[in-house]
């Protein structure tokens, strides 16, 4: 049995049991759906975006049946046809009995667009229901040639309708925050919500709980260290529980614990050797400023003491780290390493025996 040998869900969205916390969030989203707002929810890779919507809608189908959602992935499209047969393909398998096949086969004018959400707004009318369309990766789209063009008139399409309700997921941090912070696009249509920290006492629990199941143990010290050590992101600390619970039949010892965790990195380790290897000296150096805490960059002390040039420089190097999704910035201005496992790496590698800041 499978299940038994791993439960801890890593390997894609989370359901059921396995879903932790979240209550406000899952209130939020509901609620919004319910008002036909349309939403946008993103965070860095693997936080439970997808999670939450799939739960979310999951409980809103035990109240009605008015709420209906569809999945339009858009992790591979890069031109504005692509996007339009991704959406088309999704609607077609949601509507089958509508007459998809007799919109254009491709598009070329982001115009185009208009007769496939039409099609599905009238569908969605006649049904008398609510269709949320959720768009998974949906920062892909950034990279269209002609972004402005692309989401001005998706956002004026997306306030137009009445029976549509679009649902804009990412998992890159910077490329969606600068879609709907920085650039503003959708404001006045759009509710951004933000996945809080799975409180440590709730996860460790889980973790605790899915051991006894079956007769192993793990004692309160190494529950903490698993969710220290990846600072209790969701996909890092299953992954990890998952690789300690298939070491242990009965107790988990240190020795198990400490191979456990040389086994997560060992699985990144190449990953984030190449990001380090891509980094110019500038970056590392603003890196290594980020990873030591350091929240005002452009100081004559700072720029000195970690080489940056010159705050214009400083700028720049900024602005590169953020489009290589590797630091992000809070509403405050203070920089944090967006993967805590990469952060952790760099503490027994490139930045070893030095200080660290506690996000």
């Amino acid at each position: 049995d499978r299940t038994m040998d791993a439960p801890f869900e890593y390997s894609k969205y989370v359901a059921d049991t396995g879903f932790l916390s979240r209550e406000e969030e899952l209130l939020q989203f509901k609620e919004l759906i319910k008002q036909n707002r349309n939403i946008a929810i993103y965070d860095s890779p693997n936080r439970g975006v997808e999670s939450l919507v799939r739960k979310a809608f999951s409980s809103i189908r035990t109240e009605s049946l008015k709420y209906p959602y569809c999945v339009v992935d858009l992790f591979t499209v890069r031109t504005l046809n692509d996007f339009y047969l991704q959406i088309k393909s999704s609607l077609s398998q949601h509507f089958p009995n509508e007459n998809f096949s007799s919109l254009p086969s491709s598009i070329r004018r982001v115009e185009e667009l208009s007769k496939l959400f039409n099609l599905a707004e009238k569908a969605s009318q006649a049904k008398g229901y609510y269709l949320s369309i959720f768009f998974l990766n949906f920062q892909s789209l950034s990279l269209y040639e002609d972004e402005y063009q692309l989401f001005k008139y998706l956002e004026k399409q997306f306030a137009e309708h009445q029976n549509l309700i679009y649902i804009m997921g990412g998992s890159q941090l910077n490329a969606m925050k600068y879609i709907f912070e920085e650039k503003k696009y959708f404001y006045f249509s759009t509710d951004i919500i933000r996945l809080k920290e799975i409180p440590k006492k709730i996860f460790t629990d889980y973790i605790n709980r899915t051991f006894l199941k079956v007769g192993r143990v793990i004692e309160s010290d190494q529950l903490s260290t698993i969710y220290d050590i990846v600072d209790g992101d969701p996909f890092y600390v299953n992954l990890l529980s998952s690789i300690c619970f298939d070491r242990t039949r009965g107790y988990l010892t240190t020795q198990m614990l400490e191979d456990s965790i040389s086994s997560l990195i060992s699985i990144y380790s190449a990953k984030f050797l190449a990001t380090m290897n891509d980094l110019t000296d500038y970056q590392l150096s603003m890196l290594r400023a980020v990873y030591n805490g350091v929240e005002r960059f452009s100081t004559t002390t700072i720029i000195e003491e970690y080489h940056l040039n010159s705050s214009a420089n400083v700028r720049r190097v900024k602005d590169a780290l953020k489009k290589k999704e590797i630091i992000t910035f809070d509403e405050n201005e203070r920089a944090r390493i967006i993967d805590p496992l990469f952060k952790y790496w760099l503490s027994l590698t490139f930045f070893k025996g030095e200080k660290s800041v506690k996000y």
